[in-house]
């Protein structure tokens, strides 16, 4: 089931209610097709909220970060992944930017989160996110919509002059990397979470031999 912001439609419907930014949002659910749609009202409701708070939610990083280089988008959900993850540990914490947890485990690939994936798959529902290329493979680009680019700002400018500056440097840095680089990056500061890759002798061959010798 797919879900926009807009204006709810004019067919019969019933109430519907999501959490959206951490921020519940009223709606309504088309009897016709199932569609969600919430009105004007409400999503201009959650900005006011948002605009004010100091937190950042997994959801405001995914945005921070795409805004950051938004005329360039992320390639690979694989380099969007370990970018948010390197966001939440480095420069939330460095900046003192209190956030929630991603609930990052060892995966495939490194650090893998379910909630961001989840969180991203909503964002694309809701029209502020899009995806295109081949799905979960190094082709697949994500990047801000129009609807996109006016949310993500709302987010990016609670940051501080200095802090926006810091994550735009930091997002082109991680973009230049790629996605081999970037991976090696987080598996050489965050070795806790590659004890289940199935690339690491391609990304750190040095460390499967280490690993063996113990």
């Amino acid at each position: 089931m797919r879900s926009r912001l807009k204006y709810p439609h004019r067919t019969a419907k019933e109430p519907v209610e999501v959490i959206l930014f951490q921020h519940k949002i009223k709606g309504a659910r088309c009897k016709e097709c199932g569609e969600e749609v919430f009105g004007a009202a409400e999503v201009q409701k959650m900005f006011d909220k948002i605009k004010h708070e100091k937190a950042m939610s997994t959801s405001d990083l995914i945005l921070a970060l795409l805004y950051a280089q938004k005329d360039m988008p992320i390639k690979g959900m694989i380099s969007l992944m370990k970018q948010i993850f390197l966001v939440e540990k480095e420069f939330t914490k460095e900046e003192h930017i209190k956030t929630e947890d991603g609930e990052y485990i060892p995966y495939k690939y490194g650090p893998y989160s379910y909630k961001v994936d989840e969180i991203v798959s909503i964002l694309e529902e809701n029209g502020i996110v899009q995806s295109y290329g081949r799905k979960s493979s190094n082709k697949e680009i994500f990047y801000l919509t129009d609807f996109g680019r006016e949310v993500a700002k709302k987010v990016f400018d609670r940051l501080t002059t200095e802090q926006q500056r810091k994550l735009k440097d930091l997002r082109k840095g991680w973009d230049q990397l790629g996605i081999k680089g970037i991976l090696k990056r987080v598996y050489t500061d965050y070795s806790d979470y590659i004890n289940k890759s199935e690339i690491l002798s391609k990304i750190l061959p040095e460390y499967k031999v280490i690993r063996n010798r113990g």
